[in-house]
């Protein structure tokens, strides 16, 4: 009787140690960025990605999963353009993107690992003014 609950107390803790945790959040360490420059401006990122003290921005929608997360803005300021974005990583990957079309422009600055899977993607958008 002894043999068999060593038996499957062995099992369960066999069980126990394939037990794996799935995907840790996204932090800024692991993407390793602090800041965000638009217009030659140095803007800080939160905790929670978020550019903080930036007035012209308006945050307009987000999208976020385990390994993966979207900012949207909108940039509203008719006296200024918007001219450049940049973001410097000290872990990740960086790529900036620019599209526009009659009405509008719109940068993508985009950070990712792939070790560990992390992404952070920052669209703005702005009207072209006539």
């Amino acid at each position: 009787m002894k043999a068999k609950l060593l038996l499957v107390f062995v099992c369960l803790l066999m069980a126990c140690e394939k037990h794996e945790e799935g995907p840790q959040p996204i932090t800024k360490s692991v993407l390793g960025i602090e800041q965000i420059t638009i217009n030659n401006i140095n803007y800080p990122i939160s905790e929670g990605f978020m550019i903080e003290n930036c007035k012209p921005l308006i945050t307009t929608g987000s999208f976020n999963s385990s390994t993966k997360l979207e900012l949207n803005y909108a940039w509203n300021a008719l006296a200024e353009d918007l001219t450049s974005v940049s973001i410097t990583s000290t872990k990740g990957q960086v790529e900036v993107n620019w599209t526009e079309n009659t009405t509008s422009k719109t940068c993508t600055v985009r950070v990712y690992t792939e070790n560990p899977k992390a992404e952070i993607k920052y669209t703005i958008t702005a009207l072209i003014k006539k």
